[in-house]
């Protein structure tokens, strides 16, 4: 998840993700992710998903 997507609309997008089973990866930084930032995170442990 881009880091400045991370938000709270009432409860922390986080905490929907983490209670659907699945596992937040922040990369980048508020307005700006690069490519590189993505390999990284991908290839320790690939996602079911990517969002």
């Amino acid at each position: 998840m881009l880091r400045g997507h991370n938000v709270d609309y009432g409860a922390p997008v986080t905490s929907a993700i983490r209670l659907g089973g699945g596992r937040i990866v922040e990369v980048g930084s508020s307005n700006l992710a690069a490519a590189g930032n993505w390999k990284a995170p991908l290839t320790k442990r690939p996602p079911r998903y990517c969002m």
